[in-house]
């Protein structure tokens, strides 16, 4: 069943998954790693949760991003303001 998840996660479009380890155990599917924007840990959960035989999702992604967020005085490229 983990290779039927993976599967779906990877044939999903615009999902970066390469960062999402799967475990299945007794139809649990357990979500651990991180994604790089936050909609993709709710897209992840939902594709997993459609694969036949996985009967709950316990999603423990986190977001991680490429980039570092601006701080307070700083615009988005980190120049001053």
């Amino acid at each position: 069943m983990r290779d039927d998840v993976r599967k779906a996660l990877v044939d999903a479009q615009d999902l970066d998954v390469s960062h999402v380890e799967v475990t299945v155990i007794s139809g649990l599917a357990l979500l651990t790693g991180y994604v790089p924007d936050r909609w993709m840990q709710h897209v992840v959960q939902t594709v997993v949760s459609k694969v036949p035989g996985v009967r709950g999702v316990d999603n423990r992604l986190h977001e991680r991003r490429g980039k570092a967020m601006s701080r307070p005085g700083e615009s988005q490229e980190g120049h001053k303001i």
